[in-house]
């Protein structure tokens, strides 16, 4: 095994196990939150703590642990033509959900649709131009040095890769031939499900509490 591969693979366990750590102590939190809403004046001391806790929590699970799979935004444009003239774009990629081993040995995963534009023309879809094998990385480079190639409703075909000599990233397209190094950004287009499920929770059991503490309050009121 190739050390970057076993440190990828590394790197995808632990972001793993961290989050399921995590998950697991800000449903600890919420619950006890839950039952101290309920037990009153002694509740509301609690209250503070534990929000404080599971917001920490939750906090930790959306900023420090980046999204693996999903949907995201790549942002591209000419800052060193080499030949023709500058070429600027953003495209929105869909990828896959598991690790897969890509063609230049490393984990990756697939990416299987893409939109955007180029040039102010239409991305069409992906394509295998250049010998392109369509990856996106979570780490390093966010796409290798066969590169992500796709097509445009103007006939153009086009794949942005990294160029590994230069330590740059380089997008290439023909009719017309051009060709340069690009400024190149990508980000994620949503949260990603783990987080906006862990928030949902989080609102549902502090929601619940607070209406059975008016409810609570009602009933001792009317009595």
């Amino acid at each position: 095994m190739y050390p970057a591969i076993g440190l990828e693979m590394s790197l995808s366990g632990m972001n793993f196990f961290v989050r399921r750590c995590i998950l697991s102590k800000s449903l600890t939190y919420l619950t006890s939150l839950s039952s101290a809403i309920s037990a009153g004046k002694r509740g509301r001391r609690m209250m503070k703590n534990r929000m404080l806790a599971a917001a920490v929590a939750v906090g930790a699970m959306a900023v420090a642990l980046p999204a693996h799979a999903g949907n995201y935004i790549i942002n591209f444009t000419t800052n060193q033509p080499l030949i023709g003239g500058i070429q600027t774009g953003s495209a929105t990629i869909t990828t896959s959900d598991a690790l897969t081993m890509s063609s230049q040995n490393r984990l990756g995963y697939v990416i299987t649709g893409i939109s955007g534009m180029l040039n102010m023309s239409a991305i069409t879809g992906l394509s295998g131009f250049q010998g392109s094998d369509n990856y996106f990385y979570t780490t390093d480079s966010f796409v290798d040095g066969s590169g992500l190639g796709f097509t445009t409703a103007g006939g153009t075909s086009a794949s942005l890769y990294f160029a590994s000599a230069a330590q740059k990233y380089q997008l290439t397209s023909v009719s017309p031939f051009t060709t340069g190094y690009v400024a190149a950004t990508a980000t994620p287009a949503v949260p990603e499900p783990a987080t906006w499920a862990m928030m949902l929770i989080g609102f549902g059991a502090v929601g619940g509490a607070l209406r059975r503490r008016k409810a609570q309050v009602a009933a001792v009121s009317f009595a």
